[in-house]
């Protein structure tokens, strides 16, 4: 992580400040600042503070567009041409959604780093991403890749980076619905 950073032009970190993304950001501000990209459309409490306390420079970074396939919310991020997919399982007692589109983003990092861990799986998906692929025009790197979840969890008590448990479950809200053989298509996870 450290080699990249420090070769990349202008890298940027995905960080939802669930765990993952609290303990890549920490690891990432100790060997210099990067921009960072919220890729949800709202800051909840504990996310403002964060923000607050630690000063960082957050951009939001609402998804291109979001449908229900199933049970999953699906939000489509546009990372230039291409799409990076979130998804988020639906709940009845998950904060609610809307249906959001925005135009495509200009996205002109040459890294992106992001919390994903090769245990990190859904039924939708049926296969595990590489540590490092590229998407459009950028590099997605998974510093985190081959840790546990006790492995995450160890290096929020080492580091004492504040974490709030919650729940990343969604309702459906009124959202288009995309058939699951569709999506999978659509991205290549058939």
């Amino acid at each position: 992580m450290r080699d990249i950073l420090l070769k990349a032009k202008n890298p940027v970190l995905l960080c939802s400040f669930g765990k993952e993304s609290l303990v890549l950001l920490k690891m990432i501000m100790d060997i210099r600042p990067i921009p960072i990209l919220h890729f949800y459309d709202e800051l909840d409490p504990f996310v403002e503070k964060i923000i607050r306390e630690w000063e960082l420079d957050v951009m939001s970074y609402a998804p291109a567009i979001r449908y229900r396939v199933k049970d999953t919310v699906v939000s489509e991020y546009a990372i230039g041409n291409a799409r990076l997919p979130m998804l988020r399982d639906v709940s009845e007692n998950g904060k609610p959604v809307g249906y959001v589109t925005t135009p495509q983003f200009h996205y002109d990092f040459d890294y992106t780093f992001f919390g994903y861990r090769k245990t990190d799986s859904h039924p939708l998906v049926k296969k595990v991403f590489e540590r490092e692929f590229q998407l459009g025009p950028t590099r997605m790197v998974a510093p985190l890749y081959d840790l546990s979840d006790r492995d995450v969890f160890n290096l929020i008590d080492e580091y004492s980076i504040p974490y709030q448990p919650y729940c990343d479950d969604v309702k459906p809200g009124n959202l288009p619905a995309l058939p699951v053989e569709t999506f999978q298509e659509r991205f290549g996870f058939n």
